[in-house]
């Protein structure tokens, strides 16, 4: 079993998208450590009870789903500059939970390609294939979502400095940002995102984060 990931970005994005606790949910855990993780392992905050409930009626039948698959930010460009480029980053990631909260805990199997639709213009395939598979469960009827759905998103509600920023550029379609930060409660985390062209459209390629002791 995976050991928990406690983020605060859930529970900020809860308040910036005005979603509140459905009945059936239970609290978000803020009170262990910010990062907790086997360092074996790469994200993840584990599961819960509810990651195997059916789809709801009232989520598959959500007029407003749409509502927060927002699309996404323009690349600054190719001669974009590194604090160009993880604002961008930093964007993306934001679009990303905001659609993922969604009002909802739970997708249709149509609700679900259009999600894959959306996040196309977000990420890679084979990102956006990696993540999704780790953001929603199977269950009846549909999709869960699971608490690995917000991984660790690096944002401006969390970050308490950036302590070195990095870009390498291997061609003109393709670059590297190495971004080492201090969250909450004075964790270093050492995040590096692949950042490439796919369909003529830059997007994020890969991402990775490390735990620094």
């Amino acid at each position: 079993m995976k050991k928990n990931l406690v983020i605060p970005v859930v529970v900020s994005m809860l308040a910036l998208t005005g979603c509140g606790q459905n009945a059936d949910q239970s609290p978000i855990n803020t009170s262990k450590t910010v990062l907790q993780q086997n360092q074996q392992t790469q994200g993840g905050i584990g599961s819960s009870p509810r990651d195997d409930a059916p789809v709801s009626e009232r989520d598959k039948n959500n007029l407003r789903f749409k509502d927060n698959l927002r699309p996404p930010t323009a690349f600054p460009g190719s001669s974009a500059s590194a604090e160009e480029v993880w604002k961008w980053v930093k964007q993306q990631e934001l679009t990303y939970i905001q659609g993922m909260l969604n009002q909802q805990e739970s997708f249709s199997e149509q609700q679900k390609v259009e999600l894959d639709k959306w996040l196309s213009d977000f990420y890679g395939d084979e990102w956006k294939s990696k993540r999704l598979s780790r953001a929603l469960k199977p269950v009846e009827g549909g999709y869960r979502i699971t608490n690995d759905a917000y991984d660790f998103v690096p944002n401006d509600f969390m970050i308490q400095s950036v302590d070195k920023l990095a870009l390498q550029k291997s061609n003109t379609n393709r670059m590297v940002l190495t971004v080492d930060l201090t969250v909450k409660q004075d964790q270093k985390v050492h995040v590096v995102y692949t950042i490439g062209q796919e369909q003529g459209k830059w997007k994020i390629i890969d991402y990775s984060f490390k735990l620094v002791q």
